[in-house]
């Protein structure tokens, strides 16, 4: 048997950037771009959008998934380069396949390079999990907000923030969703993957 836990904010990460700042490097000229003498500087390079599909993003193991890349983006340019860090294997591409065999949560990153060298990177999480899942759940929650507890507030959103702690003792299972009610009306859903570890 497994315990499971959170590990992670969720299935979507958080996508960075990073541009060089610089213009063409083709020869100046009057009204020209670029960093040849006599011409001006050009406009400054925008970093790319990295994003990429999983699919499928959880599942039982052995899980075979496909990571497609194609819907990254360069708002001046194209991008000229994909690299993936697969849970610590690299590989190059627009798409790529892997099986992964170890229950568990495992990092994925993609990173994509614009012709102008600037880089953006965004990061997900696949969830492989032990087994079909077992019916019903065993789940333990150590920790939970009391019922009447007001929460804090985030004035910006105006939205709250509750901490919850526990375990499912139960294989088979790839994320917990809680859910906001009001009255008997879903008013919002959140997840997080499960990572097994070993009793």
């Amino acid at each position: 048997m497994l315990a499971l836990a959170a590990c992670g904010e969720g299935t979507v990460g958080s996508n960075t950037s990073s541009s060089s700042g610089a213009g063409a490097s083709g020869a100046g000229g009057p009204g020209a771009g670029g960093s040849g003498s006599g011409g001006s500087p050009g406009p400054e390079n925008e970093a790319p959008t990295a994003a990429f599909t999983a699919t499928p993003a959880s599942g039982v193991g052995p899980l075979e998934v496909t990571f497609d890349a194609s819907e990254s983006s360069d708002p001046d340019g194209e991008i000229t380069g994909y690299a993936w860090d697969l849970a610590g294997e690299s590989v190059d591409g627009v798409e790529t396949t892997r099986t992964f065999d170890t229950v568990g949560c495992h990092l994925i990153e993609l990173t994509v390079t614009d012709d102008d060298g600037a880089t953006g990177s965004v990061t997900s999480t696949v969830v492989v999990a032990s087994g079909e899942p077992t019916l019903p759940p065993v789940v333990n929650i150590d920790a939970s907000p009391r019922a009447s507890a007001v929460l804090p507030r985030d004035l910006a959103t105006n939205e709250g923030i509750a901490h919850f702690e526990g375990t499912v003792e139960t294989d088979g299972f790839v994320e917990v969703r809680a859910e906001v009610l009001a009255g008997d009306v879903v008013r919002s859903t959140a997840s997080v993957p499960l990572a097994a570890r070993p009793r």
